[in-house]
């Protein structure tokens, strides 16, 4: 990563305290891997110079050795690890696809720790660039394919009749889509921006995308709220056409597949829609009372308090549960919705049995 480059102005114009947005760059210094010192320009400009550590202390060093910043740090990674292996136990084990949250906070949290320049607690510029995409990507098809799920499961709904002997190209399609727009979501946040604001996280994202991405994380909890709503309706109605046992075999089973299916993508969506709207709800709440904050451990309080609202972690290793828990559940229910028709099947059999024995015996009578 020695391509990586960052830059501070002569004059800091940063006037907000945790804004780094203000210090314009102008002046370009090369970090090889994470930081490196300082160019020769603001060595000789003692006023650079200052500036340039007061920055990296103020807004790096300070932050990164902060106790309880490094306690929440350890706190996720054990969580993060232990979703990861739970969720990947039970893709093995149950349903052979998951979706796998991977976080990569540990390797910031190391910094923390062997850092010998100040300036060396920020991440490279390319290393975030790309796992700040990389991560948002990611969040944006978590909740899509959701949707796409959903749509699908409606199709099958609706065309209960004939969805069984259809393609998938219903599902091929939404999927598609899904994977458009959650890259979309990302052009529209990142296109034309340079990612100058030297950052402590790949989990934030850069003070010149705040206006959209606030206007992307409303989107994003409506289209939760549409896909959580859409599934429980999809549920009712399918049970509602279970208990009038309609049609053909090959509708019932449809149906009961639709109720199985949606069951299970309905718990996903409120887990998902509870994890989204705790985390806005907490950052929200934060930046009401952060103006409460003052003294020299206002900024690393404030942002330790950011890392402890962000439980993506946790979600996922509730989500790794609830998967086992409803795949075991719809497991255990095809088996003795299966066993309960070899014993119809039986019990009518053996009552066929009796009656035409009993019709011999009359007829020899």
């Amino acid at each position: 990563m020695s391509g990586d480059y960052v830059a501070f102005t002569h004059g800091i114009s940063g006037s907000d305290e945790g804004d780094t947005s203000g210090y314009i760059l102008v002046l370009t210094s090369t970090f090889p891997y994470r930081m490196s010192t300082p160019t020769i320009e603001i060595l000789i400009n003692r006023t650079a110079r200052d500036n340039f550590i007061d920055f990296c202390i103020k807004y790096g060093y300070d932050v990164a050795t902060f106790p309880p910043y490094r306690v929440f740090q350890i706190i996720w990674v054990l969580v993060a690890i232990l979703s990861m292996m739970n969720i990947t136990r039970v893709y093995w084990k149950h349903v052979r696809r998951s979706k796998l949250h991977r976080n990569i906070r540990i390797y910031q949290l190391s910094l923390s720790f062997t850092a010998v320049h100040p300036c060396e607690v920020f991440l490279p510029r390319n290393f975030y660039k790309c796992f700040n995409i990389l991560f948002g990507l990611i969040l944006e098809l978590y909740l899509f394919i959701q949707t796409a799920i959903t749509f699908e499961r409606a199709i099958a709904t609706i065309y209960v009749r004939s969805y069984e002997y259809t393609e998938a190209y219903p599902a091929i399609i939404a999927i598609i889509s899904a994977v458009l727009v959650a890259i979309g979501t990302q052009v529209f946040l990142y296109y034309g921006k340079e990612f100058n604001q030297p950052q402590l996280s790949v989990l934030n994202p850069p003070a010149e995308v705040y206006d959209k991405i606030n206007g992307l994380l409303i989107f994003n909890e409506i289209t939760c709220g549409i896909t959580t709503v859409s599934m429980i309706i999809l549920v009712i109605v399918n049970m509602k056409r279970e208990k009038k046992a309609i049609g053909d075999l090959s509708r019932r089973f449809q149906t009961e597949e639709n109720i199985d299916t949606t069951k299970f993508i309905a718990k996903v969506s409120l887990i998902q829609i509870i994890s989204y709207t705790s985390q806005s709800l907490g950052s929200l709440i934060l930046r009401l009372v952060e103006e409460s904050f003052a003294g020299a451990q206002a900024l690393p309080m404030r942002t330790t308090l950011k890392l402890a609202i962000y439980g993506m972690p946790l979600y996922t290793l509730i989500m790794s549960i609830v998967i086992e828990y409803s795949t075991r559940t719809s497991a255990r229910y095809r088996q003795n919705r299966l066993q309960s028709a070899v014993s119809t099947k039986n019990e009518a059999q053996a009552y066929s049995n009796f009656l035409s024995k009993q019709w011999q015996i009359e007829d020899q009578n």
